[in-house]
């Protein structure tokens, strides 16, 4: 594979720049509560679902752009239609709040869609770190990223779980099912095969291949901590819209585009780069 180096390209820095000034908006306007206390829901539901759908349409636009039945194509389109059901667990989220003008359970529909995605970008992961094993060895690349796993939920556990959740009676059970699920499916549903990834590639091109990855590692980064964040904040009945913790899901998103963005960058021979620009 012969790859780009005229990288990241302006499409690919105009996506983080739009990304990053989106949610400063929406940032903006809750700081002022513009529409009133009752409108700073609104701001921050349909903010997250535009900042978050626009970030979904995106990935899969630009994985349309990969050639047909590569890896790289179906990986990202993955990790789109993920993103896409994000969206729409934002979507049902905001319509019971604000439509509705009802509590939303938790767990709830909602979490059906957001669940979805961290299987399809889990999927994506290890078919790309899995389309590398017939050039080298990935098996200490899957060890590494194993224990690194072990290692993280230990300190959820510490830190987390065992201290504030798995502790709190006044919790039920599907609650506390909700708040343990998504801290441990960020580390081992999109921590986990995102370093596994990111040490394959690294082994590969002078590590060029991993850096696509790298933000959508972290993504998942900022995904694990407010989704941490949250199921502390669910469990003690103190989250309320507009939340620090509902900027790491817009930015967790915003990287995933970025990341997909750059991929093509790389990929793109340089005789076509300009064409894909236009």
């Amino acid at each position: 594979m012969s790859l780009n180096s005229g990288v990241p390209s302006m499409r690919t820095m105009s996506i983080g720049l739009l990304g990053l000034g989106s949610t400063a908006v929406v940032r903006t306007m809750i700081m002022i509560k513009a529409g009133g206390v009752n409108g700073v829901a609104a701001v921050s539901d349909l903010g997250e679902f535009v900042v978050v759908a626009v970030a979904a349409a995106v990935v899969i636009l630009v994985a349309r752009r990969f050639e047909h039945g590569s890896g790289l194509r179906s990986q990202w389109t993955m990790i789109g239609v993920g993103m896409t059901a994000f969206a729409l667990g934002d979507a049902t989220w905001s319509f019971m709040e604000l439509a509705l003008e009802v509590d939303v359970p938790y767990p709830g529909m909602p979490d059906l869609f957001y669940v979805a995605e961290y299987v399809l970008i889990c999927a994506a992961l290890l078919m790309a770190a899995g389309s590398y094993r017939s050039l080298l060895d990935i098996r200490p690349a899957a060890g590494i990223a194993g224990t690194a796993g072990v290692v993280m939920v230990a300190l959820l556990y510490v830190g987390l779980l065992e201290p504030y959740l798995l502790s709190d009676s006044q919790l039920s059970t599907p609650e506390l099912v909700a708040s343990v699920f998504y801290p441990v499916a960020d580390v081992a549903l999109l921590m986990v095969p995102g370093i596994f990834l990111l040490l394959v590639a690294a082994k590969l091109e002078a590590g060029r291949l991993g850096w696509p990855w790298w933000f959508v590692v972290v993504g998942a980064t900022a995904l694990a901590v407010s989704d941490t964040t949250f199921s502390w904040l669910a469990a003690s009945n103190s989250y309320v819209a507009g939340s620090f913790v509902d900027y790491g899901w817009m930015l967790a998103h915003v990287a995933f585009a970025v990341g997909a963005s750059l991929a093509l960058d790389i990929v793109t021979p340089a005789a076509e780069f300009e064409a894909v620009l236009e």
